[in-house]
């Protein structure tokens, strides 16, 4: 079931979780994949090794990220 939540219990459901799945595409591939993250502000913030999913975010800036 799919429920809206309005901005406080979004910004609840930030604040107390911290695992989240990152998608991004390079090219014809899709790749999700699972990571920690903090709020900051009103910023998510992931934290990344350089390597190629940050080259291939680099050229194509749509990502989504799912917490739950």
């Amino acid at each position: 079931m799919l429920i809206e939540l309005n901005e406080f219990k979004t910004q609840d459901l930030i604040k107390n979780n911290f695992i989240n799945h990152l998608g991004y595409t390079g090219g014809m591939n899709v790749y999700v994949m699972p990571m920690n993250y903090r709020l900051n502000e009103n910023s998510i913030i992931c934290y990344l090794i350089e390597g190629k999913k940050i080259d291939i975010m680099r050229n194509n800036r749509s990502v989504c990220v799912e917490i739950n």
